[in-house]
């Protein structure tokens, strides 16, 4: 994936059918161990999945500093539970997507 195809998963663009197969989006290609370039992709999706889910992030830094938490509560139990390994990655990269969003300041847009 490319940085510019990463920043159209970030601000939700469709992707080129074309230029990315299924398996590079889902991040599975066969033999191939995550690679930081599929990491970021993925959390760039997940962070536009996240904006198209939830417009409103939080009211101030309280809110989102528990929305993180809890989100955070959700990979514990995931880990804890010996959830399947998709799982678990998809708990963290919500935790990475909330960190994200408050870093951005997306709670600071509410007032």
């Amino acid at each position: 994936m490319t940085e510019d195809e990463a920043w159209d998963l970030f601000t939700g663009k469709l992707l080129d059918e074309d230029k990315v197969s299924p398996e590079k989006r889902s991040g599975k290609d066969a033999g191939i161990s995550m690679t930081d370039e599929r990491a970021i992709g993925k959390l760039c999706r997940r962070i536009g999945e996240a904006r198209q889910k939830h417009p409103q992030f939080a009211r101030d830094q309280y809110e989102a500093y528990s929305v993180i938490y809890l989100e955070l509560c959700e990979f514990r139990d995931a880990v804890g539970n010996r959830e399947p390994r998709d799982r678990q990655i998809d708990e963290a990269l919500d935790v990475a997507a909330t960190a994200m969003r408050f870093v951005m300041g997306e709670y600071e847009h509410a007032r």
